[in-house]
Parts: C-alpha cells; structure tokens; sequence
C-alpha cells in the first residue's frame, strides 16, 4: 500500500477543498494508496517524516504574492526529502483565472521554487473562488473593483467558484502517474 502526504494552507477554504477533491480522485484512481490530508495551520505530529510517505504534494492559496507561511516552512524544512520523491506543488489564486496575468504568475513560481531550493516535478495552478458574501465591507468593495478590472464576476451578493475541477482531477491522475513510474521504474 502506498501513501501520499498532502500538506494544505487554505484561505477562505477553497484550497481545502481542492485538497480533498485530489484525495478523493488518488482514491477513485488506486484503493491501494492512502491521502493523509494535512492543514499546514496544524502542527505537524512531532514523529513525522518525509520517510513514512511515498509520495507529497504541497498546495496554498496565494494572498498578496504570499503562499501560506505553513506551507512555505515546510518547503524549506523538507526541500530534500521533497526532491527525493515523488512531490508536486498546487498553487491556488484568481491569478490563475485571468489568462493575462498568468505569466506574472508564472515568474512568481520559478522566482519561489529557486528560493526554496525545490522544483517539483508537477505544478498544478487553479483558480479559486470569489467568497463576497464572506467578505467585510471594504475587502469586498475591493475585490469586485478588482474583479471588473480583472474579468471576474462582480455580483457581490453571492459567492463564484472559479475553479476548473477536471483540470483538479487531471492533476491528481497525472500525480499518481508520476509516483507509479518513480515506484516502478
């Protein structure tokens, strides 16, 4: 039986979600490997290891050009048992949404995986979601503002998902690809 790591920071929660949706999907894929899913906001159990995992994926939300810092810590803590195995990293942000900034994004990301000494070997990077009706006052007025400028919905009175789950579950499908041929090769 194998087993993956995944390791989250999450927002307003929807890099949680897409968490669980790349757990379920490895499951659907192969009963035969077990998703621990980690909030990166918890501690780590002190006896944890890298070792006791045969393959990690990392995923954050990116606020403000920041990816969660629990998630940042463990990149840095873990970077060598990260390219030792199977690993991949989910980036999570309306960034990803707007084909105009992708490539603002794209520096982003090879800007942070040189800092943090990691290239994972699978870089999923989905758009999250538009929570107005979770929002406060001034962060929603900001937001739609934003969301006209950038090309997203505006309607403030109910929240809009932007994420593309077939491309969530292609990532996990490509994720266990990757492992069964690092496993088996």
């Amino acid at each position: 039986m194998s087993k993956i790591f995944l390791i989250y920071s999450t927002g307003d929660g929807q890099t949680a979600k897409i968490s669980a949706c790349i757990a379920r999907k490895i499951s659907e894929i192969n009963g035969s490997i077990t998703v621990t899913l980690h909030n990166g906001d918890q501690p780590l159990d002190p006896e944890f290891s890298c070792e006791n995992y045969d393959g990690i994926i990392v995923g954050s939300s990116l606020r403000s050009r920041k990816y969660g810092k629990s998630v940042v810590d463990f990149i840095r803590k873990y970077n060598t048992d990260l390219a030792r195995r199977p690993s991949a990293f989910f980036s999570v942000s309306l960034g990803d949404s707007a084909g105009w900034s992708k490539s603002g994004m794209n520096k982003l990301l090879d800007g942070l995986f040189k800092e943090w000494r990691w290239q994972p070997r699978l870089v999923g990077r989905f758009a999250g979601a538009l929570k107005y009706t979770h929002y406060r006052f001034w962060i929603k007025w900001s937001m739609s503002l934003a969301g006209f400028l950038m090309g997203y919905p505006t309607d403030t009175s109910r929240d809009h998902e932007l994420t593309n789950w077939d491309d969530v579950e292609r990532f996990a499908q490509e994720f266990i690809a990757q492992m069964s041929l690092s496993l088996n090769g």
